[in-house]
């Protein structure tokens, strides 16, 4: 077998080729493989269940975007547990 002379052909996957996962409930932004929160919506307190910015289409978030989303809810850190959890997503 001929060694391929595209200089393209071997070496690391394009990340720009890398296929989407998911959107994320926050900011709306593409969603790769790596870690990231997955959400509970239905257990947002009371206080939060008409939260017009998170998306009810995806229940991932960027971890950068779950603490800002937290933060906005006024979310206590046991609040906090009880809806999220860091997962890994390929």
């Amino acid at each position: 077998m001929a060694m391929s002379m595209d200089r393209f052909a071997y070496g690391l996957p394009d990340p720009q080729e890398a296929p989407v996962i998911a959107e994320c409930a926050w900011c709306g932004g593409e969603i790769y493989g790596g870690e990231v929160v997955e959400f509970d919506f239905g257990k947002l307190p009371e206080r939060n269940q008409n939260a017009q910015r998170v998306s009810r289409t995806s229940d991932y978030m960027h971890v950068d975007c779950w603490e800002e989303c937290a933060d906005a809810h006024w979310l206590t850190r046991d609040e906090r547990e009880l809806l999220a959890e860091l997962v890994e997503v390929a």
